[in-house]
């Protein structure tokens, strides 16, 4: 198993027509971008885009400020390559309470909170170095 800190953005989004092709052109193609998931919504959605690297993610986060959105930026740890059942629970063991979670592949990311960051980093074996 693999785990990481990674940057994501979160971009409130209103439900009404051309407004997710606003947001996806502020962000960009490709552009360090992991994955993007926006849930649905009847008056607004948040649009959750997740970040290969912290720069990448406060380039985009400037340009979707500039269009006019609002955001949230976030660390979250991305695991890799484990059993989601079993990464749940390590964390839940060690008494890592998870916020919220998403998977894309045979990837899963975690919102834990901020004083429980240094814990599960320490029960996947996650790296700092995204975050740097």
């Amino acid at each position: 198993m693999s785990a990481k800190i990674v940057p994501q953005i979160s971009v409130f989004v209103s439900n009404r027509l051309g407004m997710l092709r606003r947001a996806l052109e502020a962000i960009g193609d490709g552009g360090g971008v992991l994955c993007c998931s926006l849930p649905e919504s009847e008056c607004f959605g948040v649009m959750r885009a997740l970040f290969a690297d912290p720069a990448s993610g406060a380039s985009a986060a400037r340009r979707l400020e500039e269009s006019g959105f609002r955001t949230k930026r976030v660390e979250v740890l991305l695991v890799e390559g484990a059993s989601w059942a079993i990464a749940a629970a390590e964390l839940a063991e060690a008494g890592v309470d998870v916020e919220y979670m998403y998977a894309f592949g045979d990837s899963l990311v975690l919102k834990v909170r901020r004083e429980s960051m240094g814990r599960a980093m320490y029960v996947l074996g996650a790296s700092r170095e995204a975050a740097a």
